[in-house]
């Protein structure tokens, strides 16, 4: 778990400072390390993310896009905090059913976002970004792709 700590805190650079709408998340943290171009990771009070260019492209400030991702973040921030930080990574790190229940309340959160807002969400985008999802030690899939689909289906409604 230490690893993981580290791995956004070593390489952190640029920190984009968050509006107090979004606490107890704080800011946006440049980690030129972090694996995947548009992946987010939250730990406490920061979103950690590769390129503060690519996430101001990607999810432009003031766009629906950008605010639904932060309303996702939030959810896992607020979780996090509430649970106890050492508590929640450890089992989210781990635990694939854990993992997969915190994923649906963020992307939940996003999903509603998006849609309330007009936008467009394709099923099957959705499907295919959760089913690449793995625990971050045990590196198994949260849920199977039934699993995934049918709840992704429900929210989209």
């Amino acid at each position: 778990m230490l690893a993981v700590l580290s791995g956004c805190a070593g390489g952190a650079g640029r920190e984009l400072e968050l509006e107090e709408r979004w606490r107890p998340l704080r800011s946006v943290v440049e980690v030129s390390d972090l694996q995947a171009r548009h992946r987010y990771t939250t730990i406490g009070e920061h979103v950690y993310v590769r390129s503060l260019r690519d996430f101001d492209a990607h999810l432009p400030p003031g766009s629906v896009e950008r605010d639904a991702l932060l309303l996702h973040e939030q959810v896992h921030a607020k979780r996090q905090l509430a649970q106890g930080l050492p508590e929640w990574l450890s089992r989210y790190a781990t635990d694939p059913a854990f993992a997969w229940r915190e994923e649906r309340l963020g992307w939940e959160a996003e999903l509603r976002h998006l849609r309330a807002h007009g936008r467009k969400v394709a099923l099957e985008a959705v499907v295919q970004a959760l089913l690449r999802y793995r625990t971050v030690v045990t590196r198994l899939p949260l849920a199977d792709e039934t699993e995934i689909r049918t709840w992704a289906a429900v929210v989209l409604r």
